[in-house]
């Protein structure tokens, strides 16, 4: 059975506008994350009402959703907020642990893995992921996050 060009080709353009489609998504939420980056330190109170405003974050998958997860931890501590648990920073630790491609994410998520985890008054798990963190940031030779 043959099918009409016709349908062939508006089943090609609609594959490529689903295509386009969710990579302007993800460029819109890698923009919105180096958005709260670039904010965190002067301003965390900002950083924090950004990531507030991204529709659906429970949606979010993959390095996004672990990106979100630690960008959220971050802000929450900048904001002296208080940490219930340790499931939200956990999606980002379990993220980089295993894809372990960006190991300056992986320290940085270790880090506030530790600052959760001294909140929670579990002083030994915090004092492991702080020296894990430590030891990434030294191998990886980023200075600037030991000071």
């Amino acid at each position: 059975m043959k099918t009409p060009l016709s349908i062939r080709i508006a089943f090609f353009f609609f594959i490529s506008i689903l295509a386009v489609s969710c990579h302007r998504d993800s460029d819109v939420l890698q923009m919105t994350f180096s958005k709260v980056e670039k904010c965190m330190d002067l301003c965390p109170d900002s950083a924090l009402n950004i990531l507030k405003g991204i529709p659906d974050p429970e949606k979010l998958r993959g390095e996004s959703q672990a990106t979100y997860a630690l960008l959220m931890t971050q802000t929450m501590d900048k904001n002296y907020m208080k940490f219930s648990s340790d499931s939200l920073i956990t999606i980002a630790l379990n993220y980089y642990a295993i894809t372990q491609n960006k190991p300056i994410m992986y320290a940085k998520t270790l880090f506030y893995h530790g600052r959760v985890m001294l909140e929670l008054d579990k002083e030994e798990e915090a004092l492991k992921s702080f020296l894990a963190a430590k030891d990434i940031y030294e191998r990886n030779q980023n200075l600037k996050m030991l000071r």
